[in-house]
């Protein structure tokens, strides 16, 4: 240690270490507290957007970055009843009744009083369950002889149903109303389906906000962009005499492959009473040709399945007029063949119930694809 005009200073004996640099001082100062650089704040991401706050009521409704099955049904009475049979299954996940109540809407007081009890008061969102929103009105002239099928301005009825589940994936289902030629419509902007609801008949029909009246746009304008995406499509309109759907049905079936590709369904139209043995429709003619060779893949078709003798009457299906089928248990058998059909039947159908649809006893591949695939035409 030394001092060097009043300053403390240090000696190293350098040249033990290096040879031959002698003493060297450094002078060493006052100790002085030297405050720490402030660490930066790292700035704050932006809070993500909020996808539903367009809903006016429905918060929950699906995101974009979920993952949903959404499996989208396009037909007429007879499949919309069978898409409320599933709806119903998948809502309540149990034992219990199976949705009888569904199956015919002149047993409800109207038009208004069916779609109100089969849509947005039983799906509610109540505990356990999924929620279902309606962008629905219909005349009630149109219920009686059904008129409406002929006019455009008599009905509107999409049906939007979603859950979110527990160990299993997320199930979306919908509906549109597609009977014959008449083009599809509805009354909230595409992407709010979120906001859609009943109008009750007493009330003039709400302005459409979107109308395709060519089917094929109805994919790219409607279906590629509602959210959760749609993944399989389900298609049929064979019973109201669909001349242009029918000339065009090609078109249609590529432009629904565009949206889901390699998953789109056409459901072979079920026969009439007295149409047996049966056979497709015209039009189903024409889709099992495009979902064939000549279609290069672009749809599966599914023929209308063998059920087993404990829903019939002799060789006929029972039904309550001449096209709709009274047994709850003749859509749970028909819905089995459709999801093997899609290979969706484990992602549809709760895990409490997939063996739905068939029953002990039941004849050698009833309710089921196998045994009609000799009727499939796949590409």
């Amino acid at each position: 240690t030394c001092w060097r005009n009043g300053v403390k200073c240090v000696t190293e004996d350098s040249a033990s270490e290096a040879g031959d640099q002698g003493i060297i001082a450094r002078e060493q100062g006052p100790e002085v507290a030297v405050a720490p650089l402030p660490v930066p704040t790292p700035a704050l991401a932006p809070p993500p957007p909020d996808e539903n706050a367009h809903c006016e009521k429905i918060k929950d409704w699906p995101r974009s970055d979920e993952e949903w099955v959404h499996v989208v049904w396009l037909g007429d009475s007879l499949t919309r009843y069978q898409y409320l049979q599933l709806v119903y299954q998948v809502d309540r996940d149990g034992p219990g009744d199976d949705g009888d109540f569904l199956l015919n809407e002149k047993k409800f007081d109207s038009w208004t009083d069916f779609l109100n009890q089969t849509s947005e008061s039983l799906f509610s969102g109540q505990p356990g369950g999924g929620r279902m929103t309606c962008d629905c009105w219909r005349d009630e002239a149109g219920g009686r002889g059904d008129i409406g099928h002929s006019r455009v301005d008599m009905f509107k009825e999409n049906r939007y149903y979603y859950k979110r589940r527990q160990g299993q994936k997320n199930i979306a289902l919908s509906f549109y109303w597609w009977p014959g030629d008449l083009p599809l419509q509805g009354s909230v902007d595409v992407g709010e389906e979120c906001n859609a609801v009943l109008v009750s008949a007493t009330n003039p029909p709400p302005q459409h906000k979107w109308q395709t009246q060519n089917t094929e746009d109805f994919f790219s304008e409607v279906l590629s962009k509602l959210v959760p995406r749609p993944t399989h499509i389900v298609l049929n309109n064979g019973l109201w005499n669909p001349t242009v759907v029918m000339q065009k049905i090609g078109t249609i079936i590529k432009a629904a492959n565009i949206v889901t590709p390699g998953r789109v369904y056409w459901k072979e139209t079920s026969p009439l009473v007295g149409e047996f043995p049966r056979r497709p429709h015209d039009i189903d003619g024409k889709a099992r040709d495009a979902c064939g060779a000549k279609g290069r893949g672009l749809c599966t078709y599914i023929p209308f399945p063998d059920f087993p003798k404990r829903l019939k009457n002799g060789s006929e299906l029972r039904r309550w007029d001449s096209m709709h089928f009274a047994d709850v248990a003749t859509y749970k058998c028909w819905t089995r063949a459709v999801l093997e059909a899609m290979g969706n039947l484990e992602d549809v159908l709760p895990a409490s119930q997939t063996l739905s649809g068939r029953e002990p006893g039941d004849e050698l591949n009833t309710c089921s694809l196998i045994g009609t695939s000799e009727r499939i035409g796949r590409g």
